[in-house]
């Protein structure tokens, strides 16, 4: 919010615009719990790290969104934010749903399935 608003970094920006965007992970660390099974939440703290471990292709696409925000000429920033937003959201969202897949495979130990399953009704 800062890099884009101000086009630099700010002390009095990034605090506060962390704490109002605080309900994302929140969200998704209480559906990651919801989605799995009593006996799968021995190691809940660790199952959570590796999962946000998985944000960093979402991660990189806001941050690129600021920064063309700051640094692309305002006539042109929205040509470009409007091919960014279009293609670099299908590819993230993909790239996100595979990476999510295997780590319901993978790190939680499910099927197929069951895993394919797991990713719907947690993206829900």
């Amino acid at each position: 919010m800062s890099l884009t608003t101000t086009g630099s970094l700010t002390l009095r920006l990034v605090p506060s615009a962390a704490v109002s965007w605080a309900f994302v992970p929140a969200i998704e660390v209480a559906a990651l719990a919801l989605v799995l099974r009593r006996d799968e939440r021995d190691g809940l703290p660790r199952l959570i790290d590796l999962f946000c471990s998985g944000f960093g292709a979402w991660s990189l696409w806001l941050i690129a969104i600021c920064v063309m925000f700051a640094v692309v000429p305002p006539t042109l920033v929205f040509q470009v934010f409007f091919w960014w937003l279009e293609i670099g959201a299908a590819i993230v969202l993909a790239w996100s749903a595979y990476v999510d897949y295997c780590f319901f495979r993978e790190v939680v130990g499910r099927n197929r399935r069951s895993a394919a399953r797991t990713l719907l009704v947690h993206r829900c």
